[in-house]
C-alpha cells in the first residue's frame, strides 16, 4: 500500500478506535500490567517452572513359566507364552525452584508393574501376569520439596523414591536396559515421609523416616544410606554414554527397616562406575528373614522362587556396558537369586541413540536359569524411549 495512503487511513481512524474501545483497551491493559506483575514475581522469588513428559514403551515376547506367573489360560497344564505392547512410561511432570525451595510433581499413566521384572526376588505376586495391569488411572509418583537450608544439608518432604541402590535410584529415561536389576525393581517404590540429606567433600548421607507398610500408622520405615564418590562420582544416568576419560564411580552402602514387619530390614552395598566408553555396576543386596516368607501385599511374591522359610536371601547383580560410538552401547547383566532352585537371570541388551537417552531405541534378551524347570523362562523386548524425566 502505498505510505501516504496508509498514513492518512490510520489518522482517521485512529480516533474512532480510541473513542469505541478506550474502556476495553483500559481492562486489557489492566491485565497486562498484572501478568507482569506475576511473571516478575515468579523471576525475582526462582527460576520458574518447568514442563515436561516422558514415554517408555516396549513390544515384550515372553516365555509362559511358573517363574513369570502367567496363568494357564487354555487349559493345556503349561502357562501361558506372552506377546504384546506395553507401556512403562506415559509420564507428565513439572518442576521449579522458589527461592531456597525446589518441588516435583509428576503423574504415571503407564503400566503398573514392569514387564521385565518376570517373577524375580520380590516380583507382581504368583499367579499374576506381567501383562495383567497394562491399563490404570493416574498414578501418582513424585509430590515432594527438598529445602535447601545451607550449603551442606537439604530436607525433603512428600511422596519420593529412598535412594537404595544406584539402580533403584536411576532416572527412568537414562536406564541401560529396559528393566532395573531385581533389587532395583523393587526398591523403585514410592513412600511418603521425609528425608534429611547432606553431603561434604566426596561424602554424601541420607537419613530417612517414611510411612512404611503400615501407612499412617504408628509405625516407620528407617532409612539410612552413606555414598563416597571418586573422581565427579556418579549421576542418576546409567551406561557410559556422555561419560569422560577419567575413572568416575560412586560406592554406596544402604540400611533400611520398616517397623511393620519383624525382620524386614536390607542390607546393601552398591557401586557404579565409569571409565572412557566402559561402564560397571554391581550390588549385594541381603534381605531379613520376613522376605522370605512375607504374605501377599507386603512383599508380595517373596517365595515365588522357593526361599526357605525364616530364610532371608542375598541377591546379587553385576552389568556391564561397552559404548561402541556415540550411537550405539551394548550391555550384559547376571543376577544370582540365592534361592533353593539356584535361579540366575542373564540379560543382554543393545542401545540404539538417536538424542541421547532422549531418544533411544533398546533391544533387551532376558533368560533365567534354574534347577526347577517350570522357573525357566525368556523375554524378548524391544521398546523406545521418548522424552525427558527432567
Amino acid at each position: 500500500m502505498n505510505p501516504l495512503l496508509s498514513g492518512a487511513l490510520f489518522t482517521a481512524l485512529s480516533p474512532l478506535a480510541l473513542a469505541g474501545g478506550t474502556e476495553a483497551s483500559s481492562d486489557w491493559l489492566g491485565l497486562d500490567e498484572e501478568l507482569n506483575a506475576v511473571a516478575s514475581n515468579v523471576s525475582l522469588q526462582g527460576g520458574g517452572v518447568e514442563l515436561g513428559a516422558l514415554f517408555r514403551g516396549a513390544y515384550v515376547m515372553a516365555d509362559g513359566t511358573d517363574f513369570n506367573g502367567f496363568a494357564d489360560g487354555n487349559g493345556d497344564g503349561n502357562p501361558d507364552d506372552q506377546l504384546g505392547m506395553v507401556v512403562d512410561d506415559a509420564e507428565l511432570w513439572s518442576q521449579g525452584t522458589v527461592g531456597d525451595y525446589f518441588w516435583r510433581i509428576s503423574v504415571d499413566f503407564g503400566t503398573q508393574f514392569s514387564p521385565y521384572f518376570i517373577g524375580g526376588l520380590i516380583g507382581t505376586g504368583a499367579g499374576t501376569s506381567a501383562f495383567a495391569n497394562t491399563a490404570r488411572t493416574d498414578t501418582l509418583e513424585d509430590a515432594y520439596i527438598d529445602w535447601r537450608f545451607s550449603d551442606q544439608f537439604s530436607l525433603r518432604l512428600g511422596h519420593f523414591i529412598l535412594p537404595t541402590t544406584f539402580s533403584a535410584a536411576s532416572n527412568p529415561d537414562s536406564l541401560l536396559m529396559l528393566g532395573r536389576t531385581t533389587s532395583g525393581e523393587y526398591f523403585h517404590n514410592y513412600d511418603l515421609g521425609a528425608m534429611l540429606s547432606g553431603d561434604y567433600e566426596q561424602f554424601q548421607w541420607h537419613l530417612a523416616a517414611t510411612n512404611g507398610f503400615d501407612g499412617t500408622g504408628d509405625e516407620q520405615r528407617l532409612f539410612g544410606r552413606a555414598i563416597y564418590n571418586l573422581g565427579g562420582g556418579q549421576n542418576a544416568t546409567e551406561g557410559a554414554l556422555g561419560a569422560d576419560e577419567n575413572l568416575n564411580a560412586a560406592i554406596g552402602a544402604t540400611f533400611w527397616d520398616d517397623g511393620t514387619v519383624d525382620d524386614s530390614d536390607v542390607v546393601a552395598f552398591d557401586v557404579s562406575a565409569t571409565v572412557g566408553q566402559i561402564s560397571f555396576s554391581g550390588e549385594f543386596v541381603t534381605y531379613g528373614d520376613a522376605h522370605a516368607t512375607a504374605a501377599a501385599g507386603t512383599f508380595a511374591g517373596a517365595t515365588n522362587l522357593g526361599y526357605t522359610a525364616g530364610s532371608g536371601p542375598s541377591v546379587w547383580g553385576l552389568t556391564v556396558s561397552y559404548l561402541l560410538n556415540e550411537e550405539w552401547e551394548i550391555a550384559a547383566r547376571m543376577e544370582d537369586m540365592d534361592d533353593l532352585a539356584n535361579t540366575e537371570i542373564m540379560s543382554f541388551g543393545l542401545n540404539y541413540y538417536q538424542l541421547g537417552h532422549n531418544a533411544k531405541w533398546q533391544l533387551m534378551l532376558m533368560s533365567v536359569s534354574s534347577d526347577v524347570a517350570v522357573n525357566e523362562g525368556s523375554v524378548i523386548a524391544l521398546g523406545v524411549t521418548v522424552g525427558s524425566n527432567g
